[in-house]
């Protein structure tokens, strides 16, 4: 599934693609991914509230990483986005293409 990120969003300095929560949840309906990244202990009592999501902590995620398809767009997000960026660099470096930050 391809999105047009190009009017979606806003790059940072870093090269890390970011979303708002609004553009993120309508990604969603569209069928992207929301990976989210907090430990389970975190996850389970604060969930998304959006189709699409997968859970993965990011202590997991190099392990587990052949479960996300790499024809999805990603949104990476944890509690304070002070990991996620962590993520979508792994996520790339692994060849998924469409990745985003949840900001």
């Amino acid at each position: 599934m391809s999105f047009d990120r190009l009017h979606t969003g806003f790059m940072t300095a870093d090269g890390i693609h970011n979303l708002t929560p609004r553009e993120a949840a309508e990604c969603c309906l569209k069928g992207a991914v929301i990976l989210d990244i907090r430990q389970d202990y975190i996850s389970q009592f604060k969930k998304f509230g959006v189709p699409n999501t997968a859970q993965i902590p990011l202590v997991q995620l190099k392990d587990e990483i052949d479960v996300l398809s790499k024809d999805a767009w990603i949104i990476v997000a944890d509690s304070s986005g002070l990991h996620s960026k962590e993520a979508c660099l792994l996520l790339e470096q692994k060849g998924f293409t469409q990745v985003s930050n949840l900001a």
